[in-house]
């Protein structure tokens, strides 16, 4: 699931055109640590627990930097209800949740006509 996004925008071939940036918020920069400290919390296994913790942070990583570019197209509706309602707490801080929407969005633009998309099995 997490590459879905990524997997989507290859098959697809997209290209962007001009996407509504109309004073959008900005890009959240968030603290993932607390969300992996409470996902790996409970392990009993010192050393798993440090190695789910360290896979976690870096998950949040790779996903912060593919979803940031694909930031403009939830809109501003929806950046302001991500940022408002999923972010508030530490402990819901994940691009995870990020990943859903812009996938979503990222389908929408495609299928409106926003962005180009081609799939690589159409004659």
């Amino acid at each position: 699931m997490r590459d879905a996004v990524f997997a989507l925008c290859l098959l697809l071939g997209y290209t962007t055109s001009s996407a509504s940036a109309e004073e959008e918020y900005p890009f959240p920069q968030l603290q993932t640590e607390v969300f992996c400290k409470g996902l790996v919390a409970r392990m009993l296994d010192a050393n798993e627990q440090a190695a789910e913790l360290k896979k976690c942070l870096v998950q949040e990583i790779f996903l912060k930097g593919k979803l940031e570019p694909w930031w403009p197209f939830l809109g501003r509706k929806t950046q302001r209800m991500i940022v408002k309602a999923h972010y508030r707490l530490p402990e819901h801080q994940t691009y995870i949740t990020l990943l859903s929407y812009t996938s979503s969005a990222i389908g929408e633009a495609c299928l409106s006509g926003r962005i180009k998309c081609q799939n690589p099995k159409a004659p």
